[in-house]
Parts: structure tokens; sequence; C-alpha cells
């Protein structure tokens, strides 16, 4: 059986499973809860979603909770796994989530995008300066 947090925490059911599907969008009061429920009725917690994800919409939650090292996150969840990356299940191909990798792990853009040399086509918005800003390159 399924419930929205507001029946949920209104009822305190014991003796359920608790679902969250994009954790890192949980408001931390709503976490509070969620952990309540777990030590008053010892819950079965499990949580979905990437870590890296966008932060909850509320009041205050401008602070980063990193809940990937929450101590209290893996009390409550002990066997966290990180499923291994399976593009053709994932929104990103390999060689983005390669990039994006480096990225959150040295907070550099990678090497990868360094700036590209001179191109002899430009980008313009209507055919007549297409033509005017080719014809300069060529000559």
């Amino acid at each position: 059986m399924c419930f929205t947090f507001d029946s949920y925490f209104c009822e305190w059911l014991d003796k359920e499973c608790i679902f969250i599907e994009e954790f890192s969008m949980v408001p931390n009061k709503w976490m509070i809860k969620i952990y309540k429920a777990f030590t008053m009725f010892n819950n079965k917690v499990y949580l979905f979603g990437d870590y890296n994800q966008c932060e909850p919409v509320e009041t205050g939650s401008q602070v980063h909770y990193n809940y990937q090292y929450s101590i209290t996150i893996n009390h409550m969840c002990s066997k966290t796994k990180t499923p291994r990356y399976i593009e053709s299940t994932s929104r990103y191909d390999t060689e983005t989530n390669d990039l994006l990798k480096v990225f959150f792990d040295t907070g550099r853009i990678s090497t990868y995008f360094e700036p590209a040399g001179k191109f002899n086509k430009n980008i313009c918005l209507v055919n007549s300066a297409r033509i005017r800003v080719n014809t300069k390159c060529y000559n």
C-alpha cells in the first residue's frame, strides 16, 4: 500500500516499509520524521535516486545535506548499494557520465573541453550574414 508523505505521517503507520524515490529532494523536516518512524517502529527504509540530484524546494534548504555520507542515513539504510552504471538505462552516455564524475570529484571541467582551434564556418542568424561571413573567412 502506498501513501503520500502527508497521509503517512498523519497516521504513523507501524510495521511498514518506506520507499523513497529521488531521496535527495526530500526536505530535511521529512527526513527527520522518517528517521523517527525508523527508530520508533523499526520501519524498513529504502532510498532510491541520485544523491547529486536537485536539492529540496523548501525554505531554509539552501544547506546541502550529503545523504551519501550521512551517519543517520547509513544507520537507516545499512545495506547501501551503488549500482554499476548501465548506459542503456541511464540519462547520460558513458562518456558524459565519465566527464561528470571528473567534475564532481575535482570541481574542474575536464580537459576534454579545452578551447577548440579556429573554424572555417560561422553560425549566423540569417543566410545573408552567413554568406557574407563565410566569404570573408575564405579570403
